[in-house]
């Protein structure tokens, strides 16, 4: 320190004026900080100005733009003529105005176009576009019918009689006519499947005709040991399908004939119309055999669960988790339950599991057995495959195996039965 004062008196600058230096430099560092600060502030500014420019989206006014694209709309609107060529399946949107509004007729043999009032509508609707778009059976997008008949798709000629003595009935297919085109030169290649119902393993198949829609079978079949007494609830099933080689077969119609509404001491043919193909016949949901036994004096009923085969396939895998379950109703609610276990992955279980369910005598003509099976799902909720209901009130199979069981009383009686759609029990 003394070494640097003896060094500054040897200098020859006065004492003050290295005050007035030290002052300039802090004055600079000062005014330097101050524009640092200024400079930062500034920019922050700009920043935040750029930020509040960028205003948000603004929601648009969809009445106001639908409402003046509309008005521009109705100016261009040039008068139409009265009557415009033929052409097929052409279907014209309709146009609403302020003023008048426009239908196009769909067919015909010229498309008339005539103005309609709206002027007792609200404006609303009247600036409104009504494109009413149909699906290929005729039914609107929301679902309501558009009033389009359903078009026809045929009719088969057949005959059916019943030998009593050696209990055959004969289904004979004559003929059919007017049958619906279903290959790309306007014809079709039709066959006919008959069925016994509700057994559809009892069928035949005629041959196929090539290239008509007026085909002449004249084919009959026997269908054997029918025995007369069960013959009133069963029903024969017609399919005419269109036969196509490389490609799945397309059903052209169906028709079901219940033989109790069949005069069978005689020959009878008849002509009836086939319908459209819906679902699928209640068999393909599969089938299961089981047993009932009554014991009258004990007032209990035996219910036996054997085994289903052929269950429709509810897993990804192509397989089934079935379990069945048996409920009795009386006067139509339920009042027990009881259900097999589970069978995992297979379509075709065996289960062998009985059931015993208290059922006085003056209970049993009203009471129905209705045998469910379900397909088990652990993290979903489970999916009925089908159901087969049993009682004295019940028609076809499942009223006759109920009167077998009483007409037999402590006899197990087996029995096969077809599923039908899912439904649960029929609680009043």
């Amino acid at each position: 320190m003394d070494k640097v004062k003896e060094k500054a008196d040897s200098l020859p600058i006065p004492t003050w004026a290295w005050g007035a230096i030290g002052a300039s430099v802090l004055v600079l560092v000062v005014v330097f900080t101050c524009c640092c600060c200024c400079c930062c502030k500034w920019k922050r500014k700009s920043k935040k100005d750029k930020t509040t420019k960028r205003l948000p989206k603004q929601q648009v006014d969809l009445k106001a733009f639908k409402r003046e694209m509309l008005e521009s709309t109705a100016q261009q609107v040039q008068p139409l003529p009265e009557t415009f060529p033929t052409r097929k399946s052409t279907t014209f949107p309709r146009v609403t105005s302020s003023t008048s509004r426009y239908e196009f007729g769909r067919r015909g043999s010229a498309l008339s176009c005539s103005p309609v009032d709206t002027s007792h509508r609200s404006l609303s609707k009247q600036l409104s576009l009504d494109v009413q778009m149909y699906s290929d059976d005729g039914s609107s997008v929301d679902g309501k019918a558009s009033g389009v008949n359903e078009s026809p798709v045929g009719k088969i000629r057949f005959s059916v009689d019943y030998d009593f003595t050696l209990r055959d009935l004969r289904v004979g297919v004559i003929e059919c006519k007017d049958l619906a085109a279903k290959d790309f030169g306007g014809s079709s290649d039709p066959y006919v499947k008959v069925y016994v119902l509700p057994n559809k393993r009892l069928k035949h198949q005629t041959k196929v005709h090539k290239k008509t829609l007026n085909p002449h079978f004249n084919e009959t079949f026997v269908f054997h040991d029918i025995e007369f007494k069960s013959i009133r609830d069963r029903s024969v099933y017609f399919e005419v399908i269109d036969f196509d080689q490389f490609s799945k077969h397309d059903m052209i119609g169906v028709f079901d004939l219940p033989l109790e509404n069949v005069d069978l001491a005689r020959t009878t043919e008849m002509w009836e119309d086939l319908k459209p193909p819906g679902k699928k016949l209640s068999s393909d949901l599969g089938e299961i055999l089981f047993a009932l036994c009554y014991l009258p004096t004990a007032g209990r009923l035996n219910v036996v669960i054997m085994k289903a085969r052929n269950l429709k396939a509810m897993d990804i895998t192509g397989k089934s988790d079935p379990y069945a379950k048996v409920s009795i109703l009386i006067d139509g609610k339920r009042v027990k339950k009881k259900k097999t276990v589970v069978r995992k992955n297979t379509l075709s279980p065996v289960w062998n599991e009985s059931f015993q369910f208290d059922l006085p005598t003056d209970k049993v003509n009203n009471a129905v057995a209705v045998i469910s099976v379900i397909d088990y799902d652990a993290l979903s909720r489970n999916d009925g495959i089908g159901q087969v209901e049993v009682g004295s009130a019940c028609k076809a199979l499942g009223g006759q195996h109920w009167r077998d069981m009483l007409s037999s009383p402590r006899r197990q009686i087996a029995q096969w039965h077809s599923l039908v759609a899912y439904t649960g029990f029929r609680q009043k």
